[in-house]
């Protein structure tokens, strides 16, 4: 007689419940993750962005400063022009009876004499018109101008100062020229680095 038995199998699957925990566990730290990270870029937002108006203010405000200052250099220049000019214009009001090539020529040699010495160049021409006041001429002027520039900075003496003081000699003695100036200003220097004189009780006891 024959029997048929059936045989029934139940697996056991010891991972699924595991494995739904571990998913879960993941799921739950993956939404965490994603909201700690959405905090995190509203406050570096919220952190960057003053600092990006402020970078920004500042970038307007380094372009304004920029501005202002090419501005400033700018009318500099154009004062330092128009001071020139005038000084030249007032040379020329003195020296009446020069002509345009001797204007010119004191024009040029105040410029130089402002590019190599710690004066300017129109105060050179106010030194050349304080000369031509006295009375000289274009070609003693430009003689006289180079060497009473570096008396007044030894003495520490206005230019027109020194140029009434150099001129006064040169007119009073008869000795003297204009070709003597270098040699009347080393004098000079000599007298107020030597003794107690300064320039101003030099030029007081001279005539």
């Amino acid at each position: 007689m024959a029997f048929n038995l059936f045989t029934k199998f139940t697996a056991v699957d010891k991972f699924s419940k595991v494995t739904r925990v571990m998913s879960k566990s993941v799921k739950s730290f993956a939404v965490k993750a994603e909201i700690a990270i959405a905090r995190a870029d509203r406050a570096f937002t919220r952190l960057t962005s003053p600092i990006r108006r402020a970078s920004r203010a500042l970038g307007s405000f380094g372009l304004i400063l920029g501005a202002t200052a090419i501005i400033g250099v700018v009318s500099n220049a154009v004062s330092v022009f128009a001071n020139f000019e005038q000084a030249n214009a007032n040379l020329a009001s003195v020296m009446a009876t020069a002509t345009r090539p001797e204007l010119i020529s004191l024009q040029a040699d105040a410029k130089r004499l402002g590019s190599i010495t710690a004066k300017t160049a129109t105060e050179v021409v106010g030194l050349q018109e304080a000369f031509a006041r006295l009375g000289f001429e274009t070609p003693d002027i430009i003689n006289m101008t180079e060497s009473t520039i570096a008396g007044s900075i030894a003495m520490r003496g206005e230019l027109s100062d020194t140029a009434e003081l150099v001129g006064a000699l040169i007119k009073t003695f008869d000795d003297f020229s204009a070709i003597d100036t270098a040699e009347i200003i080393d004098q000079l220097t000599v007298a107020t680095q030597s003794s107690a004189l300064n320039f101003e009780k030099l030029q007081t006891g001279l005539p």
